[in-house]
């Protein structure tokens, strides 16, 4: 069947407005539904450190949408359509080729299965170099675009029209429009949106998937989970380390999230299996200590909580402050308490190749003078460098 394929440049909302819908929308997503039943939901965030969300109604129309350095490809597919190519008398591979034609080739590339990109009916891409998209239509058949887009909610009422005819329940919109707001959820919000929830699971299911709060996911793996610093994890850090005897107070931690929000840090949190376990922070053009004001980034304040230790937690932590420090300059520092509760961290930076700065022993930030007294307390550090690249 011969068909007449054009390139257009569709007008849609922009790349930055769809991932804060997708959010909001995969956010509620898991508050409605817990993780052993996620194939209710209608928004899925892929477990991926690139952002791209799986959207499907259950009756087999689907859309995936991956945002690339590049742009931004969704593809859609209603199995109702008349350019669904399993249901059609003959396969058509000269629809794809049409359809497909100019889109970027990683676009393309992100099934290993090559079969997948066969479920679309549309598709269209946003080109980050052209700040417009673009798509290739078939005149007289849109192939489910208006319907499949129509499943993205534009703002909370939408979403709460839409919830409460496919639940079959009140939904209390002021907790949706907090979510569509950007704002972090907590317990009580989770329960007046579903009591039925168990609101701790959900909670980190959303920092897991780097969803709810602005989250910056930095490295994953299938235990590790690393991403900057969020309002929650400051008592959470703090109970921890209460917990295991030491005289810990919150102050410090709002101040790292205080320096993040004002750009002066990269504050970072690490979790183990879904929990918070440990944190490091990396001041870029550090105020103070041995390499002061020189331009060079600082390791800061770097910790995991006793009950998650050997599991390579900071290592990981390491190697990503290490990486975003290297981004500022080829030389990091830190500062290494000297008494006997700094010793696996001393004995970790020489391994990582640390080395001391030679400007000896500093008290309350400043050098100690030779054969001063001096307490060895916490402030009490020796400076080490490492060169990075």
């Amino acid at each position: 069947m011969k068909r007449n394929i054009i390139a257009v440049t569709p007008e849609y909302i922009s790349p930055k407005e769809l991932s804060h819908r997708l959010k909001s929308m995969a956010v509620l997503d898991i508050v409605m539904n817990p993780e052993e039943e996620d194939w209710l939901r209608r928004v899925q965030k892929f477990p991926s450190e690139k952002e791209s969300y799986n959207i499907q109604n259950g009756s087999g129309d689907e859309m995936v949408i991956f945002f690339e350095e590049n742009g931004v490809f969704i593809r859609g597919f209603d199995h109702e359509s008349d350019l669904n190519q399993f249901a059609a008398d003959e396969w058509d591979e000269d629809f794809f080729t049409a359809t497909y034609a100019g889109i970027p080739q990683n676009f393309l590339e992100i099934y290993l299965d090559e079969e997948e990109n066969g479920y679309m009916t549309f598709c269209m891409w946003y080109d980050y170099k052209a700040e417009c998209w673009k798509q290739n239509i078939t005149v007289g058949d849109e192939g489910g675009k208006k319907y499949l887009l129509g499943f993205i909610c534009a703002d909370a009422a939408a979403w709460v029209e839409w919830a409460q005819d496919y639940y079959e329940q009140e939904i209390n919109l002021e907790v949706v429009k907090k979510v569509y707001a950007g704002s972090a959820l907590t317990k009580e919000d989770i329960c007046l949106l579903n009591p039925g929830r168990d609101a701790q699971a959900a909670l980190q299911e959303i920092r897991t998937y780097g969803l709810g709060e602005d989250v910056t996911i930095y490295y994953r793996d299938n235990e590790i989970l690393i991403r900057n610093l969020q309002g929650s994890d400051a008592q959470i850090i703090t109970d921890g380390e209460i917990e295991q005897g030491w005289d810990a107070h919150i102050d410090k931690y709002l101040t790292r999230l205080k320096d993040q929000a004002e750009n002066r840090a990269i504050a970072l949190a690490a979790e183990y299996r879904g929990n918070v376990a440990g944190y490091i922070n990396v001041y870029p053009d550090s105020k103070w200590g041995a390499f002061a004001n020189q331009g060079y980034p600082e390791i800061v304040d770097f910790g995991v909580l006793e009950k998650y230790r050997r599991h390579g937690i900071g290592g990981k932590l390491m190697d990503v402050a290490e990486k975003a420090a290297a981004e500022y300059a080829d030389v990091v520092y830190l500062g290494v308490g000297l008494h006997s509760g700094y010793g696996s961290a001393q004995r970790m930076y020489v391994k990582r190749g640390y080395i001391p700065d030679g400007s000896g022993v500093w008290y309350k930030d400043t050098v100690c003078a030779p054969y001063a007294d001096c307490c060895n307390d916490d402030d009490l550090v020796l400076y080490f460098s490492k060169k990075l690249r």
